[in-house]
């Protein structure tokens, strides 16, 4: 159909605008889902690895582990949310 004279040029028009729209739309909305998930999936990790239990099994990668957290976020940017602290 997009090879057509007149209904290709029209059909792959709909199609980017459509797509456009859709990106426009969702786009926003996934990535506040994935960025959520991952947030609570790395702190999960980060406080599965730092425990006490895991403490010796450990050793030396939890701080190196807490030491490159560090490195690429402050204590600040650690702390959940307010908005997530009340669901806690």
């Amino acid at each position: 159909i997009s090879g057509l004279p007149l209904l290709g040029p029209v059909r792959n028009q709909v199609l980017k605008e459509s797509k456009r729209q859709l990106d426009r739309t969702l786009g926003p909305l996934v990535q506040r889902f994935l960025s959520g998930y991952t947030r609570v999936a790395i702190r999960q990790a980060v406080d599965f690895v730092v425990s006490e239990e895991n403490a010796s099994a450990f050793g030396k990668a939890n701080a190196r582990l807490v030491g490159y957290l560090l490195e690429k976020r402050t204590v600040a940017e650690w702390v959940p949310e307010t908005e997530t602290l009340v669901e806690w």
